[in-house]
């Protein structure tokens, strides 16, 4: 499964002289479309932290409207960390030499040298490079081709953090280290979007759960003049830059919206979970609501006109060109795709679309190529034009999901991104294939990579900048959108698999031979490896686990420990503060291999920490670079010992890893989770001798099935209310309250389980049995929840973050004053999360809430 990227969220509850009950009516419209009235009792107030410094600065330029945090009973968090502001929400560091999910490279050749422009398709945003290197007989002289260095060539300098030379434009972001689409990606004026401007991108829509697996891709396009136009894809927008590298990263000119704020599908009124409604000639709507294409595109003919595919519309448009003010209009004059400009229906004919990917005009003939994706076809129109005209034919065979279309300069043919087969092919004018890249000959087999040729193949490899060693980079996967194409014939793609990178192809690219792949010569966002920058001292990757304890705010942030000091308490703490230091690694630079899931304090002497099989003991407080002082659980090797007899050994599966770990205060008994076994495990003396003595969701230490293997309790969203309290289904966070109950969320990633919470109370387990408690069933259940790991503050109230795979909850966590009687929340908390994975109180009841998804 993909783990996606996070922050951490704190809200500081007011002293006990708020106790009582207030009636505090809301009204919550969900992405479901469901409304709930949400009535408060027992508030958990919050008071604002006068400790937000400079690091938020940056972020105010984009701070929406309307909102003001640290009012008591705002619900509202204080502090964010992982982030200089609450708009923010990637994982991982954003910076000038890193990309998220690129997709979509387009050369501007107006100029020498060439100008690169690349899509960053989920950090909302535009790089630019007004050239990759230096003359290699002229340092002074700047160079993209070899053709820039007469008698010489040219050395490329772009190269990931270890390039001399970085990107050195952004569009939609007010510098290299912001990605939120329009100033705020987390719906801080929920369910009202940010309101987009001129200055701003909205690559990625605001409530994309997993945000690793979201973004939008671009067929860019630069007109004669150097101007540059972009498909603004969740702002349902075309915008012009006029010459950007020569004036400014401003937009000149808007079309698909009334002016440079709106950012509604079809201008459709409301918020963002409106219905799609029916366009116009002068709207757009490029999200699709089903997933039915990522790739917006533009194109400019001969005479000027600006073309347009609008994805959701399933149509093309274009927007003339008047001669006499070489202005281009805001209302289409002509439609492919639908009868006219008010429908929207897609199909199969040769009138019709579906998503349709990118658009291209040929500069010679006037011929406009459309890639028709989910038809799996490439469409041609020729002259005379007309509105809803079937297209005179198709171009190219067996292609899977076509996203872009891009013309070599030298007239020799068309480049067709064919992005689910995995490879970018070159066709002649005729249909006929000249050239391959991404493997070694043409094999339209969903496939990613060569079935006839390995690396032993490669040619033109290369000298891995990061390790020394020889690579063959040929083999990328998913490249959607435009590729680049420079006045030398070199191809720039964007990969948004594994690569996160854009690779340089260097001319002439070879005759397609089987068994023989061609490697790119450069890599221009490589080194590091990841999305974004992964690691470092700033930013989070994914946070997977929170504990405080020792003065210390711990989070497992995906493959480290990073801590933050808090000797005064949480009053050390600010937004976008830096940790203080880095545990399980050497330093912030690294990444363990099997990363960490899991983390519980004992008090402030120990933490407890899974590690795949294993179960490490760190002592508090941390110190940087610290490692386990001890592994006392291990499941490899002989297993862990089973009272009477047996043991859980593991078979070296990922699914064995722990899903949470709770540890009682006198470190006597840890509980852990083993969603993949469907139990919860009681280990006594956890420390010196490890003896598993409760198994909570099975009757013997070799049954592993979901609900015991009952085929009449499967586990089916918002059908739990009557499932026996003694069954299992991917159990995840389990925790015990301030009265000594303890409870299991009966659910797990991604979305799998019982969907419900489930109490044990307190006495239910004798120290010391003499044999295994098997099977013993909880106490009580809150019915059709897929809850995370809950917190409990001192007066037992729960706090606990919700799957928004599960429409039933939401993506804001809950608030319960009475746990162990109500199945509802008295309230919500007030920020927007993905994924609001683990919350924790600490000592002065200020509440810690991290977000899975969005770093």
């Amino acid at each position: 499964m993909a783990f996606v990227w996070e922050r951490v969220k704190f809200v500081k509850e007011l002293n006990s002289k708020m106790k009582g009950f207030l009636s505090l009516n809301k009204t919550r419209k969900e992405s479901n479309d469901r409304s709930r009235k949400l009535v408060v009792s027992r508030v958990i107030p919050i008071v604002f932290l006068l400790v937000l410094i400079l690091a938020l600065v940056r972020s105010t330029l984009f701070k929406p409207a309307g909102i003001s945090r640290g009012s008591p009973n705002d619900l509202l968090a204080d502090i964010v960390l992982g982030k200089d502001g609450f708009g923010e929400g990637q994982p991982g560091e954003i910076v000038p030499f890193k990309l998220m999910n690129p997709g979509g490279v387009t050369v501007d050749r107006s100029v020498r040298p060439n100008r690169i422009y690349v899509y960053d398709g989920s950090n909302s945003r535009i790089l630019g490079f007004s050239s990759l290197g230096v003359c290699q007989n002229n340092p002074s002289a700047k160079c993209t081709a070899d053709s820039d260095c007469p008698g010489s060539g040219c050395q490329v300098k772009v190269g990931g953090s270890l390039g001399s030379q970085k990107a050195d434009l952004v569009i939609g972001q007010p510098d290299f280290y912001h990605s939120a689409c329009n100033g705020d990606f987390n719906f801080q004026n929920y369910p009202q979007r940010a309101t987009a401007s001129a200055t701003t991108l909205c690559s990625m829509p605001e409530y994309q759960i997993s945000t690793t697996e979201g973004g939008s891709y671009n067929s860019l396009t630069v007109d004669k003049d150097g101007n540059l136009f972009v498909s603004d894809f969740d702002n349902n927008r075309v915008l012009k830059f006029v010459s950007p590298f020569t004036t400014d990263n401003v937009a000149d000119q808007v079309w698909g919206q009334a002016d440079f704020s709106g950012n509604a599908c079809n201008r459709r009124p409301g918020d963002i979970f409106q219905a799609i409604g029916y366009p116009q000639n002068n709207t757009l709507c490029l999200r699709s609501p089903y997933n039915e294409g990522f790739v917006g595109s533009t194109d400019i003919d001969k005479n000027g006109h600006l073309w347009v595919t609008d994805n959701q519309n399933h149509r093309v448009l274009r927007f003339p060109k008047d001669p006499a003010s070489g202005t281009i209009a805001p209302t289409a004059d002509l439609v492919f795709g639908q009868p006219d400009f008010t429908t929207n229906a897609h199909g199969t004919t040769l009138n019709k679309m579906h998503a349709p990917t990118a658009v291209r005009t040929d500069p010679g003939s006037g011929r406009v190529y459309v890639a028709d994706s989910w038809n799996n076809r490439i469409l041609y129109f020729d002259p005379p034009y007309a509105n809803g005209m079937a297209a005179t034919g198709t171009f190219g065979s067996n292609l899977t999901y076509p996203t872009g279309i891009d013309f070599d300069p030298s007239g020799s043919g068309i480049w067709i991104d064919d992005s689910l087969n995995n490879q970018l092919v070159e066709f002649d004018m005729s249909g006929n294939i000249l050239k391959v890249l991404f493997k070694d000959t043409s094999q339209p087999n969903g496939r990613c990579g060569s079935t006839t040729a390995d690396e032993s193949g490669c040619i033109n490899s290369q000298t891995d900048p990061k390790t020394g060693q020889q690579v063959c980079w040929a083999n990328m996967c998913s490249v959607t959108g435009s590729v680049g194409i420079d006045v030398d014939g070199n191809i720039y793609a964007g990969g948004p698999s594994f690569e996160q990178d854009v690779w340089r192809f260097k001319a002439p690219i070879p005759t397609p031979v089987t068994g023989k792949l061609y490697s790119a010569s450069n890599r221009l966002f490589y080194p590091p490896d990841d999305m974004n920058q992964a690691y470092g001292n700033n930013g989070l990757s994914s946070a997977r686990g929170l504990a405080v304890a020792a003065r210390q705010l711990i989070v497992a942030d995906k493959a480290r420990l990073l801590f933050w000091n808090m000797p005064n308490g949480v009053s050390d703490l600010w937004t976008g503060k830096p940790p203080d230091g880095v545990a399980g690694v050497s330093n912030f630079d690294i990444a363990d291999p099997w990363g960490f899931m899991d983390i519980t304090a004992q008090g402030d002497q120990y933490l407890w920490v899974g590690h795949m099989g294993y179960i490490d003991v760190y002592q508090l407080p941390l110190t940087p670079g610290a490692m386990p002082t001890k592994t006392p659980v291990s499941l490899y090797g002989a297993g862990l010992p089973v009272l009477g007899g047996g043991n859980i050994v593991s078979q070296w599966n990922v699914n064995e890893s722990w899903g949470d770990l709770e540890v009682t205060a006198d470190g006597r008994y840890l509980w852990a989770s083993q969603p993949h076994f469907n139990r919860v495990v009681r280990i006594a003396n956890p420390m010196t001798s490890p003896t598993v003595d409760v198994i909570l969701g099975q009757k013997s230490v070799t049954d592993v099935t979901c609900n015991q293997g009952d085929p009449n309790y499967p586990p089916v969203p918002g059908n739990s209310s009557n499932y026996p309290l003694n069954y299992l289904c991917y159990p995840g966070g389990v925790k015990i309250d301030r009265q000594g109950n303890l409870f299991v969320s009966d659910h797990w990633l991604e979305i799998t389980g019982n969907f419900r919470i489930l109490t044990f109370n307190a006495g239910m387990f004798p120290d010391n049995p003499t044999s295994v408690i098997y099977n013993p069933a909880a106490t009580r259940a809150i019915p059709n929840v897929a809850a995370w790991k809950p917190a409990f503050d001192s007066q037992n109230h729960m706090v606990v973050g919700f799957n928004s795979y599960y429409g039933g909850n939401g993506r804001f966590p809950g608030v319960y004053s009475n746990p162990t009687t109500q199945t509802t929340p008295d309230k919500f908390l007030g920020d927007y999360f993905s994924m609001a994975l683990f919350a924790a109180f600490d000592n002065d009841d200020n509440l810690y809430v991290d977000d899975l998804n969005r770093g």
